[in-house]
């Protein structure tokens, strides 16, 4: 369905009436929706191609749709910076991106560029600097790409709002990159007391690396997984690392020898989160096969097997020790969130008919909230005292949230990426987004240090970078 949904998005600019350039550059959302909505009456869709219908007959040319990739710039735009727009273009033979008109909100004035295309990627990359922008803070853009003929005569258009982002991969914000791993990082963890100065990441290469962080240096990697590896969890003095993945495996390992000290067989799918208590007496680790078990870190008893009866993809022990919460769902079905007291393992709240699967979990410091990261781009935070619902908090990334870690400190901010590159930071006193950006790369993992103070960011490169976040939030 989102195939279509897009497809029926892109045909606002692929059929409508051949107008001046003029009338193109003032033309408004109001006026395609309306010319839109017309011809979508008119038409069946199936499988994403018109198979029916009466619609105007245009040129051939006219059919090819410019599409933007993406944009990055400034969240707060000032005079002098340079914003960058990529471009990705359908057309034949015979057309050609002509013109693109960038509307900013507030600011008054247009921008006109015109568009070169790359003949055999059908890509374009522009690049420009604002010199006439109010100081207005946030600011929310509209491009309307015009498709023109060989000739330089008018086809159609496509009207694009977006917001503006900020490159991270540009923010002078680092404290150290990595790179870690030599494909995608699956898991980061720290400690969840102590100094921070070291950071374990998990890899689909199928390895567990740790690192010191004052001088980059690895300090041991563990093989022996035979898939990728999904979590990774630490305990407080560092001596011992917990390590799941597509194994379907469980590993516990002595992090000054890097020796195996145990392995769990017992899940029968993709293990996709393990979290140890806050006293590091138990180790919890869900799996797609429908189950958690929670079991001794020493000596590896089984304390307790939960079916909460879906796929598992986040499990978490509150601060205290008192809750234990997992996220549940599988792709495009709707998830859900368990809540079970961790002492005797009632089951005291059920959030269900999320409208997809809940892909990450995070207690607040106090342990009285939990948030959870579901469907394209939303968290949404419980009151744990009495089940309520305090938000929902819209990210505007429009894609699904691969990590979630609320800070550790009291300035109750939650962190989020996604696979399209997008690294958001919230209030989650009062929902606002606090820093906005995005990166070449697709964001894979994010946590917090001990004094949360600093985060880390995984990419599908194998790439840690390590932000200082009093660097990039105003």
């Amino acid at each position: 369905m989102r195939y279509i949904g897009w497809f029926l998005a892109v045909s606002v600019g692929l059929l409508v009436v051949v107008c001046k350039p003029e009338d193109d550059v003032y033309a408004t959302s109001n006026e395609l929706r309306r010319e839109a909505n017309a011809i979508i009456e008119a038409m069946t869709f199936e499988g994403g191609n018109v198979v029916t219908g009466t619609p105007p007959r245009a040129p051939d040319w006219m059919t090819a749709a410019p599409r933007l990739e993406s944009f990055y710039s400034p969240l707060k735009i000032l005079p002098e910076r340079a914003f960058d727009i990529r471009l990705v273009v359908g057309r034949d033979d015979t057309s050609r991106v002509g013109s693109l008109v960038l509307e900013l909100d507030y600011a008054d004035r247009y921008l006109h560029m015109p568009i070169d295309v790359d003949p055999e990627s059908g890509r374009a990359t522009l690049s420009g600097v604002l010199n006439k922008v109010p100081d207005v803070g946030a600011v929310r853009a509209s491009a309307i790409l015009t498709l023109l003929d060989t000739e330089g005569n008018p086809g159609n258009r496509v009207y694009m709002p977006f917001n503006l982002v900020e490159s991270i991969d540009s923010l002078d914000a680092d404290i150290r990159t990595i790179a870690t791993h030599s494909k995608m990082i699956g898991a980061l963890s720290f400690p969840r007391q102590g100094p921070g100065n070291i950071i374990v990441s998990g890899g689909f290469d199928q390895t567990i690396a740790v690192w010191d962080l004052l001088d980059g240096k690895s300090l041991i990697r563990l093989f022996g997984h035979t898939g990728a590896v999904l979590t990774v969890a630490v305990t407080n003095d560092t001596t011992q690392i917990v390590s799941a993945g597509q194994d379907n495996t469980v590993r516990v390992w002595d992090t000054q020898s890097g020796t195996l000290l145990a392995t769990n067989n017992d899940h029968t799918d993709f293990v996709q989160a393990v979290a140890l208590s806050p006293d590091e007496r138990l180790l919890a680790s869900g799996s797609w096969d429908h189950t958690i078990r929670v079991r001794n870190l020493e000596g590896g008893s089984l304390v307790r097997l939960l079916e909460p009866g879906d796929r598992v993809n986040d499990v978490e022990f509150s601060p205290n020790g008192s809750l234990f919460a997992a996220g549940l769902g599988r792709l495009v079905h709707q998830g859900s969130v368990r809540v079970w007291n961790a002492v005797d393992w009632t089951e005291l709240f059920v959030f269900e008919n999320l409208d997809r699967e809940v892909t990450a979990i995070a207690f607040s410091p106090d342990g009285t909230q939990l948030a959870a990261a579901y469907g394209r781009g939303l968290v949404r935070i419980w009151n744990l005292g009495d089940g309520l619902e305090i938000r929902t908090i819209d990210s505007g990334t429009g894609d699904i949230i691969d990590s979630l870690a609320f800070s550790p400190d009291p300035a109750n901010r939650l962190v989020c990426v996604t696979y399209n590159g997008y690294f958001t930071t919230f209030d989650a006193s009062t929902g606002e987004i606090a820093f906005s950006g995005r990166a070449e790369r697709a964001l894979t993992a994010v946590t917090f240090s001990p004094d949360g103070q600093v985060v880390a960011i995984g990419n599908n490169k194998g790439v840690t970078r390590i932000l200082r976040l009093s660097d990039i939030e105003p």
